[in-house]
């Protein structure tokens, strides 16, 4: 009987092309899979076990899953185009962030990346011709809000959701490039005017230049705490290429406020992937080691991430500032289900605030 695998090692041999993955009875060839698929490496996990000594079984239920995320992945990429279209006929230049887009942009597949739901980034002053442009072709806010409402959630989140059918996948419409609450890079004005043009499906769509995406990257993946093996995928995969240069990632991380944040994902992508940090990054990755060091012990565990615990604040927003900015919006901004739960009159939506302050010192005093 084969011993038992290590996680760790097989992910690192999911992403080299050449490296078959070591042998390992069938419940184990199973729970391998289980795991590629829960943790979004499908495409990866599929090569490996093709030029592997896999079962039969294994082989042709991942040829199968992945022609799948790639039909479904072609039909997101439509959707995509139309609303593009849509908007760049309105005059609302829009970027294409997450999503078909960034799988064909840093990994060369459209099919590499499994999507629930489609990003585009716009800046500010355009929101209310992009959200009539939307209207236009069907889609509506899924939560029943009035446009005063989102007015009001919307700049505390900086992103719009929108539905149109349930043969659709839903669209967040986001003016800033994260809620405001974990700084970083925000302006989407920078990111539109660095952007570059990317032929996909039959057409084109604009998508952050290679630098910024990196930026981009590794802040989504520290506010979800790296939960998904995907993320850290992507991340690598956005710094193989020969485009990222270091001294233009250090650039862009002193503009954007972002250089504590790029040093947590570093220390992560070389903690979990083997992929040493720039020596520019080098002290920034260092002050991340035990974190990166959880993501592996969750890695090896199984390739599934479940949330870690969480810090409050998180350390990779960099600085005493950015900490009691976090705070801040943390104990004042109402949470989804307090908004659905208590209803404010238009005129009283700027207060909204206190309703959540009064809402945790209740708690509190219970």
């Amino acid at each position: 009987m084969p011993s038992p695998s290590d996680p760790l090692h097989d992910l690192r041999t999911m992403l080299d092309p050449r490296a078959p993955l070591p042998p390992r009875s069938e419940a184990a060839w199973d729970a391998l899979w289980d795991g590629a698929i829960a943790d979004d490496v499908i495409w990866w996990g599929a090569r490996a076990i093709a030029r592997s000594d896999a079962p039969e079984r294994a082989t042709a239920a991942a040829t199968t899953l992945v022609r799948e995320q790639a039909a479904s992945a072609l039909a997101g990429t439509q959707q995509l185009l139309e609303l593009t279209r849509a908007l760049d006929a309105a005059g609302v230049a829009a970027v294409a962030y997450k999503g078909p887009a960034l799988a064909l942009a840093v990994h060369g597949d459209l099919g590499a990346r499994r999507f629930d739901d489609l990003d585009l980034l716009i800046a500010p002053h355009e929101a209310p011709r992009a959200i009539d442009a939307l209207e236009a072709i069907g889609y509506r806010a899924p939560h029943g809000w009035s446009r005063a409402e989102e007015q009001v959630f919307g700049r505390w989140e900086g992103a719009w959701h929108r539905t149109r059918n349930s043969g659709d996948r839903p669209l967040e419409l986001h003016w800033r490039c994260q809620a405001p609450r974990y700084g970083g890079l925000q302006r989407t004005e920078s990111v539109i005017a660095r952007a570059e043009w990317l032929a996909v499906g039959g057409g084109r769509v604009r998508v952050p230049d290679p630098v910024t995406l990196a930026v981009l990257l590794a802040q989504h993946g520290a506010k979800h705490e790296w939960r998904s093996v995907g993320w850290i995928v992507d991340f690598h995969a956005a710094l193989a290429g020969s485009r990222v240069e270091h001294g233009a990632l250090a650039a862009a991380a002193a503009r954007s406020g972002t250089r504590s944040v790029l040093g947590y994902a570093l220390a992560v992508r070389s903690a979990v992937l083997g992929a040493a940090a720039p020596p520019e990054f080098a002290r920034d990755a260092a002050r991340f080691t035990a974190e990166a060091a959880r993501v592996v012990e969750r890695v090896r565990i199984g390739i599934v991430l479940p949330p870690p615990p969480r810090r409050w604040p998180p350390r990779w927003l960099g600085g005493r500032t950015a900490q009691l900015r976090y705070l801040w919006y943390a104990a004042t901004l109402p949470t989804p289900q307090e908004r659905g739960r208590d209803a404010w009159p238009a005129e009283r939506l700027k207060w909204a605030p206190l309703l959540r302050v009064k809402n945790v010192l209740t708690r509190r005093s219970q």
